[in-house]
């Protein structure tokens, strides 16, 4: 989906990365997905600074998807927490810490950092709340594609993700991918409270955190 109609004005590509390679702790890897050609590679994307740069060329936000997933499923293992991120997410400094809390406690299957706002203005619904070592978690309906799970999530519920790639389309469906993989599974998606990183498309930013004010400082 285009946002680029209703990016707020301090938005980049390029701070959104370097705030989520910023927070990795010293045990964590990065693997770097860019659909398009090796050239066109941004030139603040240092391969050294990570573990792996993969090009490839998907042309639909389905196919990219789904490249992702068979990455994915070919290059991690079972003791493995894998987060997705699309590449125009904003992270706070601790997020890959808060991240970590969420898959060691376990209280859902998926976890998400952003905090979306329509969980509070649109159709609100009742949530669970719990708690971590240091922050509350609430239950949400959905999520976006950058979300985290564990890799047996993924293989327990791959037809799912398989399933709302629609190619005819070039569109995931992860809003109604997430209704399922709770009707189907009873897997559920959690976020902080507040959130840890936010989507940068002017109209949903997570709420309580002043994102520009952070973006001036990545």
């Amino acid at each position: 989906m285009d946002n680029s109609g209703f990016r707020p004005n301090w938005f980049k590509k390029e701070k959104c990365y370097n705030s989520i390679l910023n927070g990795l702790d010293t045990y964590d890897s990065m693997h770097v997905l860019f659909d398009g050609d090796k050239n066109d590679v941004p030139s603040y994307i240092v391969p050294e600074a990570v573990d792996n740069v993969e090009c490839f060329h998907g042309g639909s936000d389905a196919r990219s998807y789904a490249f992702v997933l068979e990455y994915i499923k070919k290059n991690f293992s079972n003791h493995d927490v894998i987060y997705i991120v699309e590449d125009d997410y904003l992270h706070l400094p601790a997020w890959a810490k808060v991240l970590r809390e969420a898959a060691e406690h376990q209280y859902t299957e998926y976890w998400t950092l952003y905090d979306h706002p329509d969980k509070y203005y649109r159709d609100p619904v009742l949530a669970k709340i719990f708690v971590s070592y240091n922050y509350h978690w609430r239950t949400a309906k959905s999520t976006t594609n950058t979300v985290a799970f564990k890799y047996q999530t993924l293989m327990k519920h791959w037809d799912l993700h398989v399933k709302f790639c629609d190619f005819d389309n070039g569109m995931t469906w992860d809003h109604a991918k997430f209704l399922e993989l709770q009707e189907k599974y009873g897997a559920e998606v959690s976020s902080p409270i507040p959130g840890c990183s936010t989507h940068c498309d002017g109209r949903v930013l997570a709420p309580n955190v002043d994102w520009e004010h952070f973006n001036k400082k990545v």
